[in-house]
C-alpha cells in the first residue's frame, strides 16, 4: 500500500517542481540547479544565498552563506551577505557583529559601512549611523545606495532638506531611478514652503 502511494506522489512531486520552476525567474531557477550540481561549493551556495535574499528569504538566504562560510571561512563576500540576511530577518544585534567582522578586516568596504548603519540606526544609535554612512560616502562619492540611505536616514528623522540633496545628487548620478522622482518633487516643493517651520 506504502509503495504505491509513492508511486502516485512521484508525479505529483515531479509537477510542483515544474510548477517553482515556471514561477522563479531564470536565473534563480539556474543558481538553484547549480547549487544541486555542486553542493559542496562556496561560490554556487553563496549565489543561492544572494538569489534567496533577492527573493525576500533571508532566513534560507542565511543558511546559504553560513554553509560556504563552513566551506570557505574567509569568503568576505558571504560574510556580508550573512549580515544582510540577519539585518532582514531582524537580527539587528547579531548583523552587527557580522558586520564587524567584515570592517576589521577590510576597513573600507562601503557596503558594510553601509549596513552597519541602518541597523545601529535601528538599534537608536543614530549618530554613529550618521557617521558610518558619511565614512562611506567619502569612501565611495557616487555610490547611489549610500546616498539614497543618507537621504533615507535624514527623512526618517525630518531633516528634510539634507535629504532632498542627497536625493538630488543621487538622482543626478543614476537619472533611471523613476521611483524617487515624485518624491524628490513634492519634498521640493516641501521645503521651499516650510523650510522655516519647526518640526
Amino acid at each position: 500500500m506504502t509503495r504505491k502511494r509513492t508511486i502516485k506522489i512521484l508525479p505529483v512531486l515531479a509537477a510542483l517542481a515544474t510548477v517553482a520552476c515556471q514561477i522563479l525567474p531564470p536565473r534563480d531557477v539556474f543558481v538553484q540547479r547549480l547549487t544541486l550540481q555542486h553542493p559542496n561549493n562556496p561560490h554556487a551556495l553563496f549565489m543561492e544565498g544572494k538569489s534567496y535574499l533577492a527573493q525576500g528569504n533571508p532566513s534560507k538566504a542565511a543558511a546559504r552563506f553560513r554553509a560556504a562560510l563552513r566551506l570557505q571561512p574567509d569568503f568576505e563576500e558571504a560574510r556580508l551577505g550573512l549580515a544582510h540576511a540577519y539585518r532582514e530577518m531582524g537580527c539587528h544585534k547579531r548583523a552587527r557583529g557580522v558586520y564587524r567582522e567584515v570592517l576589521a578586516k577590510s576597513p573600507r568596504n562601503v557596503r558594510a559601512l553601509e549596513g552597519l548603519a541602518v541597523v545601529q540606526a535601528r538599534l537608536g544609535q543614530p549618530e554613529e549611523a550618521e557617521t558610518l554612512l558619511k565614512t562611506a560616502l567619502e569612501i565611495d562619492p557616487k555610490s547611489v545606495s549610500t546616498l539614497n540611505a543618507l537621504a533615507d536616514f535624514y527623512y526618517n528623522r525630518r531633516r528634510y532638506s539634507e535629504a532632498l540633496r542627497c536625493w538630488e545628487e543621487s538622482l543626478r548620478l543614476d537619472p533611471n531611478q523613476s521611483a524617487l522622482n515624485p518624491l524628490v518633487e513634492d519634498l521640493r516643493g516641501y521645503v521651499r514652503k516650510y523650510s522655516s517651520s519647526p518640526r
